[in-house]
């Protein structure tokens, strides 16, 4: 296959393996496979790729069925055994009546058709101010770990059982202090006046509220596009729940929301993307999309497919250090430069302030 083509068949399965519709291709030789299988190391979906290929009964041969297969049985164990792990934690939360909620990860799993199938990361969580130094130590004791504090940016991180843990004091970094003081207040307004929480091994998670979660995940992956890239997993997530939570939220609230955190436009062009290569229906998605807005559509999926998952593909400079982190701030100048234009204010303010956490990491 050609290589616009082998891209356009990627698509095509990977949107098979979202909703389980639509034809894929029926016969993949081993240098089309291969290609395939490629691409989606790149963008985080390998295992939704092989699911796809597996249930539709695609004809590859021997090797490639073990391949497929294989990153399946290796991402099923790899999310069984993150959310035991979630589970133990969760419970020393809820015992202890810390205010805390899980996002992105295992709660954007939750989600799809099959969880296991996509692929896991950190585990993300936040807790109040208020608890946050309880919870700390709380989960020091019971869990025997050492805490990394890390007040540059947003969250101190352990590892617990192989698993890395970012416990967030803050969920989102804006750059416009209205920005943030607006998205702060809905997450610890949306904790206390619209609780919820999924079942995680027997064990009531605390999670977001649908309106803040599709905000939070939105904002996640838009803040990842600006700094260093994104994959297409997150872009992924950010589909299944617009999907799984249609018509369960006030679009009107949420566009308000949108506007005051200064990303409406932002989200347009995100939704543009979800809908005409991810193949999120058009009345799933909360807002009419003009056409200005799938041009932009375009330029997201030539830095995805160009960058990769937090843009690994781009990056020469592989190991933390200077290297590294003065790579990033190269990679984060040109593309809010290229999106400056969605969230104009926002990102003019975000730029000196994402400079400044990638340079004093390591200056």
């Amino acid at each position: 296959m050609a290589e616009i083509i082998i891209t356009d068949e990627f698509f095509r399965l990977l949107c098979n393996a979202l909703w389980h519709e639509g034809e894929v291709v029926r016969y993949l030789d081993v240098d089309e496979f291969n290609a395939l299988f490629a691409l989606a190391k790149q963008q985080t979906v390998p295992a939704l790729l092989a699911d796809s290929l597996v249930r539709n009964n695609v004809r590859i041969n021997d090797d490639c069925t073990m391949l497929a297969m294989s990153a399946i049985l290796k991402n099923q164990r790899k999310v069984r055994k993150i959310n035991k792990n979630l589970a133990k934690v969760a419970s020393i939360l809820n015992e202890a009546e810390i205010h805390y909620v899980v996002f992105k990860g295992q709660i954007s799993a939750s989600h799809y058709l099959n969880p296991e199938l996509r692929t896991t990361g950190d585990v993300d969580f936040y807790v109040i101010p208020p608890d946050f130094s309880r919870a700390e130590q709380l989960l020091e004791e019971k869990l025997g770990v050492k805490i990394n504090e890390d007040k540059v940016d947003k969250h101190f991180d352990f590892n617990y059982e192989g698993i890395r843990y970012e416990m967030h004091y803050k969920i989102e970094t804006f750059g416009f202090s209205r920005h943030q003081k607006c998205f702060n207040q809905l997450i610890d307004k949306e904790i206390f006046e619209n609780p919820c929480s999924v079942c995680i091994n027997q064990i009531d998670v605390k999670t977001l509220s649908p309106i803040a979660e599709i905000i939070s995940t939105f904002k996640h992956l838009f803040n990842h596009l600006l700094v260093e890239g994104v994959g297409l997993r997150q872009l992924c997530d950010l589909a299944i729940l617009l999907h799984t939570y249609y018509n369960k939220y006030d679009r009107n609230y949420l566009k308000n929301l949108l506007i005051r955190i200064g990303y409406y436009r932002a989200f347009l062009a995100v939704g543009a993307f979800l809908i005409e290569d991810l193949g999120l229906p058009k009345d799933e998605y909360p807002f009419a999309i003009s056409y200005k807005y799938y041009s932009w559509s375009n330029k997201l999926k030539e830095d995805v497919l160009k960058g990769g998952n937090f843009g690994k593909n781009v990056r020469k400079a592989g190991k933390e250090g200077k290297a590294k982190s003065m790579q990033t701030a190269s990679i984060a100048m040109k593309h809010c430069l290229r999106y400056f234009p969605l969230a104009p204010i926002d990102i003019a303010f975000l730029i000196p302030k994402r400079m400044g956490i990638s340079l004093s990491k390591y200056f």
